[in-house]
């Protein structure tokens, strides 16, 4: 009576095999039915995009309620104040010193 387990086992095996191919298939099919350039460059355009449009987002409603004077200066500072001052911060000078104790050590 082995016969009846044998044929049990490539039944399962076949239904295996058939089910991985028909994953395969739609993974092509999926690939050429959304986007004529598949994996390129138009298909990640917007997650990149989003990041950038939050962070401009922000800086636009600072710029607005320093630009409204809701509070003092100094605790609503202009965003371009703010850039300034940080990079008057990283000089050259400061920035290879601190490169170079981060690579070699005090």
């Amino acid at each position: 009576m082995p016969q009846p387990e044998s044929d049990l086992q490539d039944r399962v095996e076949r239904a295996d095999t058939e089910s991985v191919g028909a994953g395969l298939d739609a993974l092509d099919t999926r690939c050429q039915i959304g986007r004529p350039s598949c994996g390129g460059r138009q298909a990640d355009r917007r997650p990149r995009a989003a990041p950038v449009i939050a962070i401009a987002l922000m800086i636009g409603i600072w710029q607005a309620l320093w630009a409204a004077a809701i509070w003092p200066e100094y605790k609503l500072p202009a965003p371009s104040l703010v850039w300034s001052n940080i990079w008057g911060l990283v000089t050259p000078a400061t920035s290879w010193t601190c490169l170079g104790l981060g690579c070699t050590g005090p």
